[in-house]
């Protein structure tokens, strides 16, 4: 985004300036020294002072509304830690070791939160006032910065904007827009662009009207006003990404006002840099979509398919492709070509690939599937080839996951649920850095959740250093609880549940009628309603596999039995057809999948099965579309091939049947 013109004066910049968040902190003592102790004279700041074990973990847990920075002696350290490390409200621990002390603190590396193990008492506290000088500050403007997005990608703060190079942004520009309002001021600035529409307006009913009236997915605005006035009806307009104040407003008390309200980038006077944030939040917001995942959740319930909400919808659609990934043909075969000995390379293909995913589940149409399926194998394999082996008991990795609010309040209102991140999941040990991560996407506005993710030791999953690691595709974890701590980052605990996986696949297995395979995809897709994917699916297979191969029968079949379920009967006559094209009397059935009767039309099939079956689906599709005669034909050539009796008996009622109401349609 280049070329926009503007007449205002780029001067001095005054992005450094900071306000003071009005957040509560508790700073807490156990078994400390005195000398140790300081008593600050911040109202905003308490200070605690414990010397039993059980009376500090009792009073810590107790507290919700504050962030709670905790200095504990080596001694108390190993007893108290474990019992208060989950606590939301718990943002750092510092622990105290007396120069004298031999006790081993090998017990700290499993938690994230201690930060500090320092011997000397004043160490410790010129560390804590740093760390709540930076948390209490709130930056002037938003700083929806190209190294935010690499670090919310990447789960690191160690991370280059180089990362994010080489991707390439299609020509969005009639998604969004930018409006100017002169709000009761006179138009001291001018905006333009050759290829980029910008609206102007004096009044703001107008200006809202516009807004309103026209499918925009973004609008950046920009409000130029002399006196302070009300925006509060601009801001909720949900379209709105962001509003710039332009004013020659200069008290303190009237910009922290007006900094308060949400959506506001900053605040710019006339010889500010406005268009370099403008161009930065357009550029954020443009590259946000690309590389954001998408979430969905799901609740067991009796009768899945019959109450399935966009959501569930989404949930299964990724987490049986996921499934039947490893298996999918592809038109050729090659290594994994990219190096896995240094992690920058390893980080960068893991973005190009969640980019890919993300257009692949958005499109999902032949192209997306030839382009995706290699590239999605191969790194899933090498995950699964390289995974590593946990301790006996659960791991703690975190994740800063950006979100929509619609996605924020879905998992608010849904614990227990399943979660899916439509991704391959990266996630630190360090508690410290995604949480640093979280707090700089909230002071610009960004919908950030910081999930802690407690993973079993059957979990697939790599480390890419000492700090990092991937989970593989599919991955499944638990929403435990979702709350939010005083600085405005929503805290939500989850937990590994592969396990989930395959209790849903039986449910459906049982609601469906056919067992989940790269065969009968499609019709699990066409049970949960994604019709037109499974169309595109069923094609891409039939472009990919080679013209002999034994699965054309099976993938005609199952073709035939989802637009049978799309009562598109004449699509599905021409599918059984093509079945009898293949000699499918002598392909073997796999072992693993049992017999289904000849009445069951709606079972999509994985493995291949006699001609009988496919007549009866022949006769059935004509019956379905009044012309008997060519029913009757296909149940009599399915009678004389029959060799169980249940099966000639069913033929032949089904002849006497239709002979019965021909005789009867000409009395």
């Amino acid at each position: 985004m280049t070329g926009l013109v503007t007449d205002i004066f780029l001067g001095a910049s005054t992005t450094t300036q900071t306000f003071k968040r009005d957040i509560k902190v508790v700073i807490a003592y156990l078994n400390v020294p005195l000398s140790s102790r300081s008593v600050t004279e911040d109202e905003n700041i308490d200070v605690n002072y414990f010397e039993d074990d059980c009376d500090c973990i009792s009073q810590l847990l107790s507290i919700t509304d504050k962030l709670l920075y905790l200095i504990i002696s080596a001694s108390s350290g190993d007893f108290v830690v474990p019992l208060i490390h989950s606590h939301n409200a718990i943002e750092k621990i510092y622990i105290y070791q007396e120069s004298k002390c031999a006790e081993s603190l090998d017990w700290m590396q499993e938690y994230s939160k201690i930060v500090r193990n320092k011997t000397s008492p004043n160490e410790i506290i010129e560390h804590i006032k740093n760390d709540i000088a930076l948390i209490t500050q709130r930056p002037f403007r938003w700083s929806r910065s190209k190294k935010l997005l690499a670090e919310l990608c990447l789960q690191s703060t160690q991370v280059s904007t180089r990362m994010l190079s080489g991707v390439s942004v299609q020509d969005d520009s009639d998604t969004w827009c930018i409006v100017i309002l002169y709000f009761n001021s006179h138009r001291a600035f001018h905006l333009s662009h050759p290829n980029i529409t910008i609206n102007t307006f004096d009044n703001k009913d107008a200006c809202i009207n516009f807004i309103q009236n026209n499918n925009f997915k973004a609008v950046f605005l920009i409000i130029s006003m002399d006196l302070l006035n009300d925006i509060q009806r601009i801001i909720e307009l949900d379209v709105v990404q962001a509003i710039y104040i332009i004013t020659n407003l200069n008290l303190n008390e009237h910009i922290q006002m007006i900094s308060s309200y949400s959506k506001i980038s900053g605040i710019f006077f006339l010889n500010e840099d406005l268009l370099e944030q403008l161009i930065t939040d357009i550029c954020f917001y443009r590259q946000m979509r690309l590389y954001k995942p998408a979430m969905s959740i799901f609740k067991f319930e009796p009768n899945i398919l019959k109450k399935l909400t966009n959501y569930q919808i989404n949930f299964l659609f990724f987490q049986l492709f996921s499934v039947i990934l490893p298996q999918l043909p592809i038109q050729s075969i090659s290594r994994f070509t990219h190096s896995m000995t240094n992690d920058k390379e390893l980080f960068s293909y893991l973005i190009d690939v969640n980019i890919t995913v993300n257009n692949l589940f958005k499109q999902f149409n032949i192209s997306a599937l030839q382009e995706s399926v290699l590239k999605l194998n191969e790194i899933n394999q090498h995950i699964m080839s390289s995974v590593q082996t946990l301790d006996p008991s659960p791991a703690i990795f975190y994740r800063a996951q950006l979100m929509s609010q619609n996605d924020l309040d879905v998992i608010k209102n849904n614990s227990n649920a399943l979660l899916a991140i439509h991704t391959f999941i990266s996630a630190s040990r360090s508690f410290e850095s995604v949480a640093k991560i979280c707090r700089q996407a909230v002071d610009s506005q960004l919908t950030v959740v910081l999930f802690e993710l407690k993973v079993a030791n059957t979990t697939s999953l790599v480390d890419l250093n000492s700090e990092l690691v991937v989970f593989s595709l599919g991955t499944l974890f638990r929403l435990v609880s979702t709350e939010s701590t005083p600085i405005g980052i929503w805290r939500a605990q989850l937990e590994s549940a592969s396990g989930s996986m395959e209790r849903l696949k039986d449910q459906l297995r049982i609601e469906i009628g056919g067992q989940l395979t790269w065969l009968t995809f499609g019709n699990y897709l066409t049970a949960v309603k994604r019709v037109d994917a499974a169309k595109n699916y069923y094609k891409y297979l039939l472009q990919t596999l080679p013209c002999n191969h034994p699965s054309l029968a099976s993938i005609n079949n199952n073709i035939g039995l989802m637009y049978s379920e799309m009562n598109d009967n004449q699509l599905a006559l021409n599918s059984f057809k093509k079945v009898l094209e293949f000699n499918i009397k002598n392909l073997p059935m796999e072992t693993e999948e049992k017999h289904l009767t000849v009445t069951d039309l709606s079972s999509p099939q994985s493995s291949t099965f006699d001609t009988t079956t496919v007549l009866n689906k022949i006769a059935e599709m004509y019956y379905r579309q009044k012309e008997y005669t060519n029913s009757l034909k296909y149940y009599r050539e399915a009678l004389q091939l029959a060799e169980d009796a249940n099966l000639r008996q069913f033929f032949q009622a089904k002849i006497e049947a239709l002979l019965s109401s021909n005789t009867n349609s000409h009395t």
